[in-house]
Order: structure tokens, then sequence, then C-alpha cells
């Protein structure tokens, strides 16, 4: 079941943008709103995979310096 860890923040990001793309395409929303709604949690995206990997990197640096 770990591998399903990393698939919950891709799957929330893929739903968003397709549900975002959907209501660009129909018109529900105009396409600055979009941009900038698509950009910020895209950001959010990228900045959690980002800290999510500093700290299983300096998880991992301080075990080898504990033992």
């Amino acid at each position: 079941m770990k591998w399903l860890n990393g698939f919950r923040k891709w799957s929330m990001a893929v739903i968003f943008l397709t549900v975002a793309v959907a209501l660009l395409l129909v018109g529900a929303i105009p396409s600055v709103d979009w941009l900038s709604n698509v950009k910020d949690v895209m950001v959010a995206f990228m900045a959690t995979n980002i800290g999510e990997h500093l700290i299983s990197t300096v998880k991992g640096w301080y075990e080898q310096r504990k033992v």
C-alpha cells in the first residue's frame, strides 16, 4: 500500500486540471481566472513535492549519521 502514497497529490492535480479545463472549454470561467488558478495549484503541487523529498532526504541523512 505504500506505493499508493505518491498518487494522492498527483490524482488531485489531474482531477483539478481536468475540471479546470472543462470549465474553461464550456465558458464557465474566463481564461485569466483559469490561468491564475491553475498556476497557483500547480505551484502548490510542486512545492509539496519538493518539501516531501527534502524531508525524506534529511531523514535518511539523519538516520545514517545516527548509526
